[in-house]
């Protein structure tokens, strides 16, 4: 029997304040061409990380969107023990999605924030993403799913 989603995640980087939005860009080092600190809007704060060649909002949209998922409990790190081949006992580590929430994923957006191939343990390792979850754990990514089924009574 298969459960009901019970949630959707539906992530909206403008519902995060500029404050926190600045600590974000400033953890996850993403390259900064003007003075973010100086910005007092978010169309200021976004264009320091615009230039005639690069776009460094790319890539912070993605980990800023990969801490939301794992602050709102619909992604985390997992552990499963796994019989390897040779019969040998092994524990896999991979990014693992809450059954009870619908969420659109493609691990392939974060291809270029690997260089290992796309692995997203690594990414959420090597760019600290799990640091940032007390900073958006405030914000409510998560809108409840009415059910269609019908109750009798």
């Amino acid at each position: 029997m298969m459960k009901n989603k019970t949630h959707q995640f539906k992530f909206d980087l403008d519902a995060i304040s500029l404050a926190d939005l600045k600590t974000l860009y400033k953890h996850f080092q993403i390259e900064d061409f003007g003075n973010p600190e100086e910005a007092i809007d978010r169309v200021s704060f976004f264009n320091c990380f615009i230039d005639e060649e690069t776009d460094g909002n790319k890539d912070a949209y993605l980990l800023i969107r990969l801490a939301t998922l794992m602050a709102s409990n619909s992604a985390k790190i997992i552990e499963n023990q796994k019989i390897w081949y040779d019969g040998s006992e092994i524990i896999m580590v991979e990014l693992g999605f809450n059954v009870n929430h619908e969420i659109e994923f493609d691990s392939f957006d974060y291809e270029q924030l690997n260089e290992d191939g796309i692995s997203m343990v690594s990414i959420v390792r090597d760019y600290d993403v799990e640091a940032m979850i007390p900073v958006l754990s405030k914000y409510h990514f998560l809108e409840t799913i009415q059910s269609n089924s019908l109750q009798t009574i």
